[in-house]
């Protein structure tokens, strides 16, 4: 007989509404499907009601930036001698995105532990001379 797989993060059907954030009746389209996608990609308590405009914005920008990738790939950066309006649209809305991505802990750096604050040790001689490429026997021949 096998035994049962538990996660903490599945919740049995009970009826009872979802304990995620749901979307906002102002967000529509693709920025909506951000949303959902965003907000289901994440555990269950990692965004609270106070996440909502931050997260709200980070769709839109997510949004008009796929947008303006899709012209720039018709179009091109360049028009008639010109950058394009949606070159500046999507640099604009990746580096909202970006900003936000960090506050609301979406990124690879908020997944990961922290890393423990030690001083690195310094680095021996023997250490030196592998780093160096350097064999031993070369290594006592430089001593002498």
């Amino acid at each position: 007989m096998r035994s049962t797989y538990e996660t903490l993060d599945s919740v049995e059907y009970t009826g009872e509404r979802t304990r995620r954030l749901r979307p906002p009746a102002r967000l529509q389209g693709r920025a909506k499907a951000i949303f959902i996608e965003t907000v289901s990609g994440c555990a269950v308590g990692h965004f609270r009601a106070s996440d909502l405009p931050l997260l709200e914005r980070y769709c839109e920008a997510c949004a008009l930036a796929e947008t303006a990738a899709a012209k720039l790939g018709v179009e091109g950066a360049v028009v008639d001698d010109k950058i394009s309006p949606w070159f500046t649209a999507h640099q604009s809305a990746t580096k909202t995105i970006a900003g936000l991505a960090l506050r609301l802990r979406l990124g690879p750096q908020s997944r990961s532990p922290r890393a423990p604050k030690t001083a690195a040790a310094p680095t021996s001689y023997y250490e030196e001379l592998e780093l160096e490429g350097i064999r031993d026997d070369e290594a006592k021949s430089r001593r002498s």
